[in-house]
């Protein structure tokens, strides 16, 4: 007759319909996980912002077809750009998303063609990991986006996955062992033909894992190709944001006729952020730090300091520029 069996801990009920079932026989059948909308994906994020949770990198844990994982990273993007847009509480954030393991390279590569975003980072293969809570073990394909989240929690802000000195790079992946075997590690998943890399992790000689590239899914030409840089400006976003904002109150600082800033006032204002942006970054993110302080805009009516700056990040090593205001982050170089 038919019968029900409750998966533990997944509340996932399994429905044996009316049939003739042999004692001592294994029946094997395929099961499909559910999987989330795009506008699921964003509600539940909004919710942990709206609650006040303080987070930098958001892993989205699902393989999606490479259609329905396209339409998340646009969105995702989108969410990324209204967070570091909004006046007050800006929230800079990264995201690591997958594609389905099964998806051919061709798939991948014409979907994600005109992709771009120094946001959102797209793994494109799969690996093993264990399974080591179900009896007997077992070894599961999941996306490498779980690696590329796990890389995130092991390194240093500053730090790129790609960087294979890194120890725990070195050291491998907990819980994985070895790469999907769909195409091995054909490089048109990797760079298509205008510029974008994928994160892909590789094995080396001891059969340890690292990844080829902590590549965002930015252009090959933008500043932001790698995470650790990704990181690395998101964190001086916020911290030169809210240096600039507690000196929008101060009283010494004077303006031209027009509203502006006079040069001097600029310079109290550069001389109080710049020890707080080089505290937070300097030596182990960055080797020097410039900032500016922008004089172009009617202080005197909007109260709003903008500025600029300028790092030298240490992993790898590359000038970025980038200028912040009330709401504001553009990368210049």
């Amino acid at each position: 007759s038919e019968s029900k069996h409750a998966i533990e801990h997944l509340g996932i009920t399994c429905t044996f319909p009316t049939g003739t079932y042999r004692a001592g026989t294994t029946y094997a059948f395929s099961a499909t996980a559910p999987l989330p909308s795009v506008a699921e994906v964003e509600t539940r994020l909004r919710a942990l912002d709206q609650a006040g949770f303080d987070f930098g990198v958001v892993h989205v844990a699902a393989a999606l077809s490479a259609t329905d994982a396209l339409a998340l990273g646009n969105a995702l993007d989108l969410l990324g750009a209204e967070w570091e847009a909004r006046q007050g509480s800006p929230r800079a954030v990264h995201f690591v998303i997958g594609v389905d393991p099964n998806e051919s390279d061709a798939v991948v590569k014409v979907t994600f063609a005109a992709f771009r975003s120094r946001r959102v980072h797209v793994a494109a293969r799969g690996a093993y990991v264990s399974t080591g809570l179900i009896a007997g073990g077992a070894r599961l394909i999941r996306s490498q986006s779980w690696q590329c989240a796990d890389a995130d929690a092991l390194l240093n802000f500053w730090e790129d996955r790609g960087e294979r000195r890194l120890v725990p790079l070195l050291q491998g992946f907990p819980e994985v062992y070895g790469l999907t075997a769909d195409e091995n590690v054909a490089t048109v998943k990797l760079v298509n033909p205008t510029g974008m890399r994928f994160n892909v992790m590789v094995a080396d000689s001891t059969t340890r894992f690292h990844f080829s590239g902590g590549y965002s899914s930015a252009d090959a030409s933008s500043a932001f190709t790698d995470a650790s840089t990704c990181r690395v400006v998101n964190r001086g976003f916020l911290v030169l944001y809210q240096a600039l904002k507690l000196n929008e109150n101060r009283t010494d600082l004077d303006t031209e006729n027009d509203g502006k800033l006079t040069e001097a006032s600029a310079d109290r204002v550069q001389t109080s952020v710049t020890p707080t942006l080089e505290q937070a970054l300097v030596p182990n993110a960055a080797t020097a730090i410039e900032v500016t302080v922008d004089r172009t805009n009617d202080f005197y009516t909007t109260r709003n300091l903008r500025g600029a700056a300028k790092i030298q990040n240490r992993v790898p090593g590359r000038t970025i520029t980038w200028t912040i205001g009330p709401g504001l982050i553009v990368s210049e170089g």
